[in-house]
């Protein structure tokens, strides 16, 4: 790493790119489930955040994220996330109504799932559902990695500030 110092301002200059400067683009959504709303992702992980975009509240109110896995691939299913930045910030999930109150950087998804209402057999037979809470420290851009067996998708999602704030 290089260090300048030009007219009493020190500049850094190294080979690492940061992300900061880089707009937030989050992925296209698309129909995956027709009773679901939109989803962003690719096989084999895609989540969606519901009818509106992400809106953040405070560094102590999670977020629920509603994970869509194809159950063709096959091992476990990890998560992980940060914001992207100069410093990045990692993101902590948990199961929705936990009361151990731990918040795991990397979280393993059960084997289970869920049932979301009006989703048809034909789509269980194809995917598993899984709800997250996920706190994120502040409003940016996020990058969610979701692991199943050794196949990944990289999902980019903007958590915006709240109104007002």
């Amino acid at each position: 790493m290089k260090a300048w110092v030009l007219g009493g301002v020190l500049v850094l200059a190294s080979g690492v790119t940061a992300h900061a400067q880089e707009p937030c683009s989050p992925g296209k959504s698309r129909q995956l489930v027709s009773s679901l709303t939109p989803v962003t992702g690719q096989s084999p992980m895609w989540v969606t955040t519901g009818a509106g975009p992400l809106v953040w509240k405070g560094p102590n109110d999670p977020l629920s994220l509603l994970w869509i896995r194809d159950v063709s691939v096959t091992g476990s299913a990890l998560i992980n996330g940060q914001r992207r930045g100069t410093a990045p910030v990692k993101v902590r999930f948990s199961a929705p109504g936990s009361t151990i109150g731990v918040r795991e950087e990397r979280y393993k998804l059960d084997q289970i799932g869920i049932k979301p209402g009006k989703v048809t057999p034909q789509d269980l037979q194809k995917y598993s559902f899984h709800r997250t809470n996920v706190w994120f420290s502040e409003p940016g851009c996020y990058e969610l990695t979701a692991r199943v067996g050794r196949q990944q998708s990289l999902i980019v999602v903007k958590v915006d500030g709240a109104a007002g704030k």
